[in-house]
């Protein structure tokens, strides 16, 4: 984020851009949050990486310091966890030498014993005991963590800094160096001598502290620093130059005399050695090519300002104080050799000030009286009279003004060489950052900016800010190209835009009508509170449109301030692909372009979904956030850019985004990989099997390829269908025996290979065969959870399983016998996703040809086809024999679907409405020839999070063991689709399933009369 505000404000003219010093701090002290309080001024402040995986979304006016910080380390380690060594910090860690390595140290023991290290044990106290290297020795990686989150740290600095120069700043980041260090903190564990820990630097009493002030800082010796001619503090100042342009040195009036405060006395002045500091200072910025700023404010030492200006050293005009009798100096009178700004952040904001905000506050704490406070309020109205009166002589209030682009015009006005404007200024902000003299009765440190960053470069008060000072000959405004402007279009919302189990679903000409993708992809940032400094993973199956939608969407994120875009290379992703990348990035989320095992073209099917952090189709709350964002949005933001080049794998700018190219496929395939047997499956393709896989022209073709043929060695052509295509080749991407015909005739017919399988869509599919046998969905799911332990990445069993209410019951009867959970949820996978993070199932499955496990938080329909070879390469069957075996053992249910699609959507809700008014009354009826046992409308309770699902398909028992289910599906995108499940047990193993499930058909028609309500008398789609 620092990199993207320089870049916004460069863009504007800016030169340089301020923060508060970024030293390290008390990393497990939440409570440790003034960053002029540091623990060690040489190192910096972990608690301000970056994190794409750290929880967003936090919101309201003040930090929630205990609660981000812990989410925030929680984070951290997570990305340790995920890369302990990534190129280049290995290097950087033995050339930053045994400096670091302490400081490394010091932060692993602080989260055994504390962060104040004289509470420790006797034995860590001293950096030079060998209890301290014995427990560097045995705790080798916590002393790396500490190393890597440096490096860390000291890149994205290096990152904003570069950003910053590249968008034209002359300085780039302003950096802070505090006047002194914590007495507990690592910079005084490594070297004690060097600091006098007994008393605390401050100031006397003046303007800005008038009670006097003792900042809890430990001082540096003046005599131990000459004794080493001044080499640590050349080393601290070194520290800050390696990534500022422009340094400011906190109370440099400490470079002439130091304030030590004694415990409970008044305080006293220490000489120090001002030509040393001031020679190595102005050394070491030469030698950075850097320039410094003093903060020479408070009580002046004589010639301390004359000795600056000799040194190149600038000093501080605040204007708030800058006055000459009773009224405030005029531009003219301002030296030309400092930094020129109305307010600090040790003050309170103009507009704080000018409501006496400051005053109400020592009020409130006790340290006015009332009367005090009304003498002091009074005296503000005549100094804020006063400030009014000389903007107006000096013609500030031009244009209508407001009033702090009136003072921010006065400031440019003088012969400052700099000019600094405070953002709380600028954003109207009444409250000040930081309160002196309290620490607990003030929220120092908490406050957020009410403006975010990704709004900087539109915010209409910083353009006029950059304006004005362009105005003044402080710089030109940088305008940003016409293709590298944030726009805001006002729209409208539009009819329709629900979010069903899977995403949106329309037509593509529907997604290309002027607004549509717009609306929906804003809906879904806005209901996400932002894409601001988060990373998102996008990538889609390939289908008409995709690519276009990519283009916008990138735009968008980057108009809403998103950190990371991660994209696969052409904006291809299969959902499974998507889904590990975004766990295994540990990003927020992502966005899938699929309409799944749909058709594609400009005429056909288009779709988008939301994934959530966990991998997983986005859970319902959230969908219903993004549709009610739909239905009151009134504008979106887009990034008027030309197109990224998403052909190469690499890294891209846009306006401050990284777009990150990836290839789509080695990650997946590194992991199927870890998953199962590779070299077993190896060895069934060289004893000569032969398989067949129909990628169906879409998005598993490139997966299947260079794992089955490249990886495995199964012969060439093995994959066919492999290239994606807009249209899917003029095909539906449906892996079921009506849309697959050519493989399953195949398979079916005297020449066919042992095995044979297909793919949907965007991957997430599958359909298994073997030579002369369909695997019916439930089947499938069934033989795996019965052999799942001899893949490696389950060779410990599985934990439970989970099917859809319409699914066969056939895996319930494998976890019956093994002794595991077993849960029925409502069709969709996104009600799969909490029993796989709680830990309770492995392994989950839907008869909609979707089987998945714990690796991700999709369906995988690659992953089902390498589960298969795992089975039959250890158990050297064939697929007949392994369904032979598995029937014998735990019985067999004879299973189908049929879908009746595009039906009338009022005469298909007409037959659900009315058998869902029989059902209480259904058990005991004869229907054909079955007698019901039972019906109900399912509902699901999670019974993770509690949360529930009504009106997921009416379920209907027959005595004996049979069922029905009927439930009305969203995949599609016009009319409606009635599903019919049918499912019966029974004792012979051999039967042909249409005449087994004959009595149910028979009984589903006597109780739904599906002719007379839908006009149908055959399903279209039989399965």
């Amino acid at each position: 984020m620092l990199g993207r505000a320089a870049a916004a404000l460069g863009a504007r003219g800016a030169d340089f851009l301020g923060v508060n010093p970024i030293h390290a701090g008390f990393a497990t002290d939440d409570g440790a949050t003034s960053p002029y309080s540091p623990a060690h001024r040489a190192r910096l402040d972990t608690r301000h990486i970056a994190l794409s995986m750290a929880p967003g979304g936090a919101s309201g006016p003040l930090i929630d310091h205990p609660a981000e910080g812990a989410a925030h380390r929680a984070a951290l380690r997570a990305a340790f966890a995920d890369a302990p060594d990534p190129p280049g910090f290995a290097a950087w860690r033995a050339q930053e030498g045994g400096g670091l390595e302490g400081f490394a140290i010091h932060q692993a023991l602080s989260e055994r014993f504390g962060p104040h290290w004289p509470a420790w044990p006797a034995a860590f106290r001293d950096p030079a005991r060998a209890e301290v290297a014995a427990f560097a020795a045995r705790n080798p990686a916590e002393v790396t963590f500490h190393a890597w989150a440096q490096w860390m740290a000291h890149s994205q600095l290096a990152q904003a800094q570069a950003r910053a120069r590249a968008s034209g700043m002359r300085h780039g980041l302003y950096l802070d160096l505090a006047v002194g260090t914590h007495p507990d903190g690592a910079e005084t564990w490594a070297d004690p001598d060097l600091y006098a820990r007994e008393v605390s630097l401050g100031a006397p009493p003046d303007d800005f502290g008038p009670f006097g002030q003792s900042w809890g800082l430990a001082p540096l010796r003046p005599d131990r620093l000459l004794a080493r001619d001044m080499a640590p503090f050349a080393a601290i100042l070194r520290a800050q130059f390696r990534h500022a342009g422009l340094l400011r040195i906190d109370h440099i009036l400490g470079f002439a005399r130091a304030f030590w405060v004694p415990p409970g006395l008044p305080g006293a002045y220490v000489t120090m050695p001002r030509a040393a500091l001031l020679a190595v200072a102005r050394l070491e910025a030469a030698r950075a090519g850097a320039a410094l700023v003093g903060e020479d404010l408070g009580v002046i030492p004589d010639g301390l300002r004359a000795d600056l200006a000799a040194s190149g050293v600038l000093g501080c005009r605040v204007a708030m104080f800058e006055r000459d009798g009773g009224g405030f100096r005029p531009p003219g009178q301002y030296p030309p050799d400092v930094l020129a700004s109305f307010s600090t952040h040790d003050l309170p904001t103009l507009h704080g000030w000018r409501a006496a905000r400051d005053i109400d506050w020592w009020e409130r704490l006790g340290n006015l009286d009332a009367g005090t406070a009304d003498h002091h309020r009074a005296v503000r109205r005549g100094d804020v009279a006063a400030l009014d009166a000389a903007l107006d002589a000096e013609g500030a209030w031009a244009g209508d003004a407001s009033v702090a682009e009136a003072v921010h015009r006065f400031v440019a006005a003088t012969p400052a060489a700099l000019v600094a404007v405070q953002a709380e200024d600028v954003f109207e902000c009444v409250e000040q950052a930081n309160l002196p003299g309290t620490v607990h009765t003030h929220p120092n440190w908490c406050r957020r900016l009410p403006v975010p960053v990704a709004a900087f470069d539109t915010d209409p008060r910083l353009q006029r800010t950059a304006r004005l000072m362009a105005h003044a000959g402080r710089t030109e405004e940088r305008e940003m190209p016409e293709t590298l402007r944030v726009t805001t279009h006002p729209t409208r919302p539009i009819a329709g835009q629900k979010p069903g189990t899977s995403g949106l679903r329309k037509k593509t000409r529907v997604f290309m009508e002027p607004h549509y993708l717009e609306n929906f992809v804003q809906a879904l940032f806005n209901a996400l509170h932002g894409a601001e400094g988060k990373t998102f993973v996008l990538g889609g199956d390939g289908r008409y449109f995709n690519d276009r939608a990519a283009q916008v969407i990138l735009r968008m994120a980057a108009a809403q301030g998103a950190e990371r875009v991660i994209v696969g290379q052409g904006a291809l992703l299969s959902t499974p692909a998507a889904s590990h990348l975004i766990r295994a990035r540990r990003t927020d989320g992502g966005i899938i372009l699929s309409a799944s095992h749909n058709p594609g073209g400009a005429d056909e099917d288009f779709g988008i979904k939301f994934n959530t952090p966990n991998g997983g189709p986005a859970a319902e709350a959230i969908t219903t956030a993004i549709h009610a964002e739909t239905e009151r949005l009134s504008e979106y933001r887009i990034l008027e850019a030309h197109d990224i080049d998403l052909s190469h794998i690499g890294t891209h700018d846009l306006a401050g985004m990284v777009v990150e190219v990836v290839d789509p496929v080695a990650d997946y395939a590194a992991l199927m990989e870890e998953l199962f047997d590779f070299d077993a499956i190896r060895g069934l393709f060289r004893s000569g099997f032969r398989m067949k896989f129909d990628a169906m022209h879409a998005i598993t073709g490139p997966y299947a390829a260079h794992i089955l043929e490249h990886m495995l060695g199964a012969p060439m052509g093995t994959v066919v269908n492999a290239t994606p295509q807009p249209d899917f080749g003029g095909h539906h991407p449906d892996p079921n025996p009506t849309h697959a015909r050519l493989l399953y005739e195949h398979l079916m017919g005297d020449h066919a290979p042992e095995f044979g399988a297909a793919s949907d869509g965007d991957g997430d599919r599958n359909m298994i065969l073997g030579r002369g046998i369909y695997v019916s969905p439930s089947d499938s799911l069934a033989v795996i959870a019965a052999n799942a332990h001899l893949a490696p990445g389950w060779s410990g069993g599985l934990r439970g399983v989970a099917r859809s209410m319409p699914t066969s019951r056939a895996v319930d009867r494998v976890a019956a016998a093994r002794g595991w959970d077993a849960y029925a949820t409502p069709t969709g996978w996104k009600f799969f996703g909490s029993l796989l993070d709680s830990g309770r199932v492995s392994l989950c499955g839907e008869e909609s040809f979707g089987t998945g496990a714990d690796h991700v938080r999709e369906k995988d329909g690659l992953w089902a086809v390498l589960m298969w070879l795992n089975i039959l390469a250890h158990r050297r069957q064939s697929v007949a024999e392994v369904l032979a075996d598995h029937w014998r053992e735990y019985g067999r249910d004879y299973y189908s679907r049929h879908d009746y699609e595009g039906v009338d959507a009022a005469g298909a809700a007409a037959l659900m409405d009315a058998l869902r008014g029989r059902l209480d009354a259904l058990a005991g009826t004869v229907a054909g020839p079955l007698t019901v046992s039972g019906a109900r409308d399912f509902a699901y309770t999670d019974p993770v999070d509690g949360a529930t699902a009504t009106g997921q398909g009416l379920e209907i028992d027959f005595e004996g063991g049979a069922r029905a289910v009927l439930r009305l599906s969203g995949t599609g995108t016009e009319g409606a689709t009635l599903r019919v499940y049918l499912e019966r047990p029974e004792a012979a193993l051999d039967l042909d399933p249409a005449r087994a499930l004959e009595p149910v058909v028979q009984a589903v028609a006597a109780l739904a009369d599906i002719a007379g309500h839908t006009g149908r008398t055959a399903p279209d789609v039989v399965t």
